[in-house]
Protein backbone atom coordinates (compact mmCIF):
# COMPACT_ATOMS: atom_id res chain seq x y z
CA UNK A 1 0.00 0.00 0.00
CA UNK A 2 1.67 3.30 -1.00
CA UNK A 3 0.87 7.18 -1.43
CA UNK A 4 -0.24 8.19 -4.67
CA UNK A 5 0.48 12.03 -5.26
CA UNK A 6 -1.45 14.38 -6.57
CA UNK A 7 0.60 16.58 -8.59
CA UNK A 8 3.84 14.16 -9.20
CA UNK A 9 5.63 16.86 -10.75
CA UNK A 10 6.33 18.35 -6.99
CA UNK A 11 9.03 15.64 -6.22
CA UNK A 12 11.31 15.57 -8.80
CA UNK A 13 13.46 12.64 -9.40
CA UNK A 14 16.76 15.04 -8.02
CA UNK A 15 14.62 15.40 -4.74
CA UNK A 16 15.46 11.63 -4.78
CA UNK A 17 17.87 9.20 -2.82
CA UNK A 18 18.22 5.41 -1.94
CA UNK A 19 17.55 4.95 1.60
CA UNK A 20 20.56 4.05 3.65
CA UNK A 21 20.82 1.59 7.10
CA UNK A 22 23.61 3.22 8.70
CA UNK A 23 25.57 6.07 7.15
CA UNK A 24 28.65 8.59 8.39
CA UNK A 25 27.86 11.11 5.48
CA UNK A 26 24.98 13.49 5.29
CA UNK A 27 22.93 13.18 2.00
CA UNK A 28 21.50 15.76 1.27
CA UNK A 29 19.47 15.13 -2.32
CA UNK A 30 17.58 18.34 -2.61
CA UNK A 31 19.54 21.06 -3.73
CA UNK A 32 19.60 24.40 -1.49
CA UNK A 33 17.35 27.48 -2.21
CA UNK A 34 20.53 29.34 -2.69
CA UNK A 35 22.32 29.17 -5.90
CA UNK A 36 25.90 29.84 -4.75
CA UNK A 37 25.40 27.30 -1.65
CA UNK A 38 24.66 25.38 -4.31
CA UNK A 39 27.70 25.54 -6.08
CA UNK A 40 30.31 25.53 -2.95
CA UNK A 41 28.21 22.30 -1.70
CA UNK A 42 28.68 20.38 -5.40
CA UNK A 43 32.48 21.20 -4.91
CA UNK A 44 32.82 19.87 -1.44
CA UNK A 45 31.06 16.76 -2.81
CA UNK A 46 33.22 16.71 -5.68
CA UNK A 47 36.66 16.86 -4.06
CA UNK A 48 35.58 14.47 -1.33
CA UNK A 49 35.02 12.22 -4.48
CA UNK A 50 38.56 12.66 -5.61
CA UNK A 51 39.82 12.56 -2.26
CA UNK A 52 38.22 9.13 -1.90
CA UNK A 53 39.81 7.97 -5.50
CA UNK A 54 43.01 8.55 -4.31
CA UNK A 55 43.00 6.68 -0.77
CA UNK A 56 41.84 3.57 -2.89
CA UNK A 57 43.89 3.51 -5.94
CA UNK A 58 43.73 0.32 -6.76
CA UNK A 59 39.37 -0.07 -6.46
CA UNK A 60 38.47 0.26 -9.92
CA UNK A 61 34.61 -0.09 -10.86
CA UNK A 62 32.69 0.87 -13.76
CA UNK A 63 31.00 3.86 -11.86
CA UNK A 64 34.11 5.30 -11.74
CA UNK A 65 35.23 4.74 -15.15
CA UNK A 66 32.04 6.14 -16.55
CA UNK A 67 32.29 9.42 -14.41
CA UNK A 68 34.68 12.17 -14.72
CA UNK A 69 37.45 10.35 -12.92
CA UNK A 70 39.86 12.91 -14.67
CA UNK A 71 38.94 15.69 -12.51
CA UNK A 72 41.92 17.27 -10.47
CA UNK A 73 41.06 19.93 -7.46
CA UNK A 74 42.01 23.03 -9.51
CA UNK A 75 39.75 21.79 -12.03
CA UNK A 76 37.02 21.13 -9.31
CA UNK A 77 37.64 24.78 -7.89
CA UNK A 78 37.96 26.31 -11.67
CA UNK A 79 34.16 25.00 -12.06
CA UNK A 80 32.93 26.32 -8.41
CA UNK A 81 34.47 29.86 -9.12
CA UNK A 82 32.78 30.50 -12.51
CA UNK A 83 29.98 29.05 -10.96
CA UNK A 84 29.77 31.44 -7.98
CA UNK A 85 30.50 34.10 -10.71
CA UNK A 86 26.80 33.85 -12.16
CA UNK A 87 25.44 34.43 -8.90
CA UNK A 88 24.80 37.35 -6.14
CA UNK A 89 28.01 36.32 -4.68
CA UNK A 90 30.37 37.16 -7.52
CA UNK A 91 31.81 39.77 -5.81
CA UNK A 92 33.35 37.74 -2.83
CA UNK A 93 35.45 36.53 -6.01
CA UNK A 94 36.20 39.50 -7.51
CA UNK A 95 39.54 41.69 -7.70
CA UNK A 96 37.65 44.98 -6.57
CA UNK A 97 36.95 45.78 -2.89
CA UNK A 98 33.47 44.93 -1.19
CA UNK A 99 31.13 47.64 0.00
CA UNK A 100 28.43 47.72 1.75
CA UNK A 101 26.16 47.57 -1.26
CA UNK A 102 27.37 43.61 -1.58
CA UNK A 103 24.76 41.20 -0.59
CA UNK A 104 25.55 39.17 2.22
CA UNK A 105 25.73 35.12 2.05
CA UNK A 106 22.68 33.45 3.05
CA UNK A 107 22.43 31.60 6.11
CA UNK A 108 20.90 28.35 6.57
CA UNK A 109 19.80 26.94 9.22
CA UNK A 110 17.45 23.27 9.65
CA UNK A 111 16.36 21.81 12.97
CA UNK A 112 18.55 18.86 13.76
CA UNK A 113 17.47 16.30 16.06
CA UNK A 114 19.37 13.69 18.44
CA UNK A 115 19.20 10.47 17.09
CA UNK A 116 17.87 7.59 19.98
CA UNK A 117 19.93 4.44 20.55
CA UNK A 118 18.81 1.32 18.40
CA UNK A 119 16.86 -1.13 20.23
CA UNK A 120 19.24 -3.35 18.67
CA UNK A 121 21.80 -2.27 20.50
CA UNK A 122 20.26 -4.30 23.46
CA UNK A 123 20.24 -7.14 22.18
CA UNK A 124 22.66 -10.43 23.52
CA UNK A 125 24.98 -11.49 21.17
CA UNK A 126 25.01 -14.78 20.77
CA UNK A 127 27.10 -16.02 17.86
CA UNK A 128 30.52 -14.06 16.47
CA UNK A 129 28.54 -12.61 13.89
CA UNK A 130 26.01 -10.86 16.39
CA UNK A 131 28.79 -9.55 18.33
CA UNK A 132 30.69 -7.84 15.30
CA UNK A 133 27.66 -6.24 13.78
CA UNK A 134 26.36 -4.93 17.35
CA UNK A 135 30.14 -3.46 17.16
CA UNK A 136 29.66 -2.11 13.90
CA UNK A 137 26.03 -0.43 15.27
CA UNK A 138 27.41 1.07 18.25
CA UNK A 139 30.42 2.42 16.02
CA UNK A 140 28.15 4.27 13.75
CA UNK A 141 26.04 5.77 16.43
CA UNK A 142 29.00 7.56 17.93
CA UNK A 143 29.82 8.26 14.95
CA UNK A 144 26.13 10.15 14.01
CA UNK A 145 26.34 11.42 17.42
CA UNK A 146 29.97 13.33 16.70
CA UNK A 147 28.38 14.59 13.11
CA UNK A 148 25.16 15.68 14.52
CA UNK A 149 27.11 17.81 17.44
CA UNK A 150 29.92 19.26 14.98
CA UNK A 151 26.62 20.21 12.65
CA UNK A 152 25.38 22.03 15.75
CA UNK A 153 28.55 23.58 16.40
CA UNK A 154 28.59 24.77 12.75
CA UNK A 155 25.11 26.47 12.50
CA UNK A 156 25.72 28.03 16.08
CA UNK A 157 29.55 29.88 14.07
CA UNK A 158 27.08 30.46 10.85
CA UNK A 159 24.55 32.52 13.34
CA UNK A 160 27.67 34.56 15.12
CA UNK A 161 29.60 35.11 11.64
CA UNK A 162 26.14 36.36 10.28
CA UNK A 163 25.79 39.07 13.12
CA UNK A 164 29.30 39.92 13.49
CA UNK A 165 29.16 40.21 9.32
CA UNK A 166 25.96 42.25 9.73
CA UNK A 167 27.93 44.86 11.97
CA UNK A 168 30.92 45.17 9.97
CA UNK A 169 28.59 46.03 7.13
CA UNK A 170 26.77 48.66 9.36
CA UNK A 171 30.53 50.22 9.69
CA UNK A 172 31.50 49.90 6.45
CA UNK A 173 28.05 51.86 5.56
CA UNK A 174 29.70 54.37 8.06
CA UNK A 175 32.92 54.57 6.93
CA UNK A 176 31.60 55.20 3.18
CA UNK A 177 28.86 57.75 4.23
CA UNK A 178 31.87 59.60 6.00
CA UNK A 179 34.15 59.55 2.66
CA UNK A 180 31.13 60.57 0.26
CA UNK A 181 31.25 63.75 2.67
CA UNK A 182 34.51 64.32 3.26
CA UNK A 183 35.59 63.59 -1.05
CA UNK A 184 37.35 66.12 -2.60
CA UNK A 185 38.02 64.57 -6.04
CA UNK A 186 37.24 65.93 -9.31
CA UNK A 187 36.84 62.44 -10.39
CA UNK A 188 33.72 59.90 -9.21
CA UNK A 189 36.14 56.97 -8.27
CA UNK A 190 39.54 58.40 -8.28
CA UNK A 191 40.84 55.99 -10.63
CA UNK A 192 42.95 56.81 -13.63
CA UNK A 193 41.79 57.45 -17.00
CA UNK A 194 42.32 58.69 -20.09
CA UNK A 195 41.87 62.66 -19.70
CA UNK A 196 40.54 63.88 -24.19
CA UNK A 197 37.03 65.24 -23.83
CA UNK A 198 35.83 68.32 -22.02
CA UNK A 199 34.07 67.02 -20.23
CA UNK A 200 37.02 66.58 -17.68
CA UNK A 201 37.79 70.66 -18.21
CA UNK A 202 34.55 71.55 -17.33
CA UNK A 203 34.43 69.44 -14.06
CA UNK A 204 37.90 70.97 -13.36
CA UNK A 205 36.26 74.36 -13.74
CA UNK A 206 33.35 73.41 -11.81
CA UNK A 207 35.27 71.96 -9.10
CA UNK A 208 37.37 74.93 -8.70
CA UNK A 209 34.26 77.39 -8.59
CA UNK A 210 32.95 75.15 -5.84
CA UNK A 211 36.29 75.16 -4.06
CA UNK A 212 36.65 79.10 -4.08
CA UNK A 213 32.59 79.42 -3.43
CA UNK A 214 33.28 76.98 -0.12
CA UNK A 215 36.51 79.14 0.67
CA UNK A 216 34.28 82.26 0.72
CA UNK A 217 31.51 80.94 2.60
CA UNK A 218 34.13 79.71 4.91
CA UNK A 219 35.79 83.57 5.06
CA UNK A 220 32.12 84.89 5.93
CA UNK A 221 31.51 82.49 8.56
CA UNK A 222 34.52 83.82 10.37
CA UNK A 223 34.01 87.32 9.93
CA UNK A 224 30.17 86.72 10.86
CA UNK A 225 31.37 84.61 14.01
CA UNK A 226 34.01 87.73 14.60
CA UNK A 227 31.33 90.18 14.19
CA UNK A 228 29.03 87.88 17.07
CA UNK A 229 32.07 88.13 19.51
CA UNK A 230 32.48 91.47 19.37
CA UNK A 231 28.96 92.49 19.86
CA UNK A 232 28.41 89.80 22.27
CA UNK A 233 31.68 91.31 23.95
CA UNK A 234 30.08 94.77 23.98
CA UNK A 235 26.96 93.32 25.14
CA UNK A 236 28.54 91.96 28.03
CA UNK A 237 30.21 94.86 29.36
CA UNK A 238 27.00 96.50 29.20
CA UNK A 239 25.21 94.15 30.92
CA UNK A 240 27.93 94.14 34.00
CA UNK A 241 27.81 98.17 34.10
CA UNK A 242 24.35 97.82 34.33
CA UNK A 243 24.64 94.79 37.36
CA UNK A 244 27.29 97.59 38.97
CA UNK A 245 24.83 100.59 38.40
CA UNK A 246 21.76 98.45 40.32
CA UNK A 247 23.89 96.91 42.92
CA UNK A 248 25.17 100.51 43.74
CA UNK A 249 21.40 101.57 43.77
CA UNK A 250 20.25 98.84 45.94
CA UNK A 251 22.78 99.85 48.74
CA UNK A 252 22.06 103.09 48.54
CA UNK A 253 18.12 102.33 49.02
CA UNK A 254 19.59 100.21 52.39
CA UNK A 255 21.18 102.94 54.30
CA UNK A 256 18.07 105.17 53.21
CA UNK A 257 16.08 102.72 54.88
CA UNK A 258 17.99 102.43 57.84
CA UNK A 259 17.97 105.68 58.21
CA UNK A 260 14.76 106.59 58.36
CA UNK A 261 13.39 103.29 60.07
CA UNK A 262 16.09 104.79 62.79
CA UNK A 263 14.71 108.29 62.22
CA UNK A 264 11.07 106.96 63.10
CA UNK A 265 12.09 105.01 65.88
CA UNK A 266 13.64 107.86 67.47
CA UNK A 267 10.37 109.61 67.12
CA UNK A 268 7.72 106.53 68.41
CA UNK A 269 10.18 106.49 71.17
CA UNK A 270 10.13 110.45 72.33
Amino acid sequence: MGVWLFNSDVVTGDMLSPSREASCEAHLPLPPDDPAVNVLATMLQKLATINESKDEPDVISEALMAGPSNLTKHDVINQAVDGLSQTKLVHLISTTLTTSNNTMPTTLTQTITHSKPSPLLAIQPKIETELLLIAALRESQEMNNSLTNQNIALQASNLLNEVYCGNAKGALQTQENKRKKKGTRSLPDGLACVLTEDKFYEACINFKKEQCTTAKAKETQKDAQACWKEAKQGWQQGEDAHIALKDREEAIYKELKAAWEAENTKVQCG
